[in-house]
């Protein structure tokens, strides 16, 4: 009998924290949420992917949503060349160090998506569609 209620509990455990609320929510049922591989990535309420994995920072306003993505793939296969073989943990800090990131803007009610881009590509693309300087960047991962 005690097997059983530790076992139910555990069950009841595991379902309610299996939520699916999305940790953000904009204009046009854009959201942040865990991709299929428990990932941060930009999608819409049909679960297509705009922006992929990775995110790590991310704003909005009414117009536009800005995301920060460091591509850890696209890392981890850079050190797989310089670096043979590679442990884990080295793995792991290396990438933590990595100064690689991607930005990307999303112009909400048209539905465009510009990126991957650089900082200073990103810099000018905001000056030219008219991203506000004051978008508060909130912080998802410490990549």
């Amino acid at each position: 009998m005690y097997f059983k209620i530790i076992l139910l509990a555990l069950f009841t455990v595991m379902i309610f924290s299996c939520s699916s609320e999305p940790f953000a929510k904009f204009a046009n049922g854009y959201e942040i949420n865990y991709d299929a591989g428990s990932y941060f990535a930009l999608m819409d309420t049909n679960s297509t992917i705009h922006i992929s994995r990775d995110i790590v920072k991310y704003g909005s306003n009414s117009d536009f949503i800005v995301a920060i993505q460091k591509p850890v793939y696209e890392i981890q296969d850079k050190l797989r060349e310089e670096y043979r073989p590679l442990k884990f943990d080295v793995k792991k800090t290396l990438v933590r160090q990595s100064k690689l990131y991607y930005y990307w803007i999303v112009e909400i009610h048209t539905d465009k998506v510009h990126g991957p881009m650089s900082l200073e590509e990103f810099a000018i693309k905001c000056k030219e569609l008219g991203v506000p300087r004051d978008i508060k960047l909130i912080k998802l991962s410490d990549n």
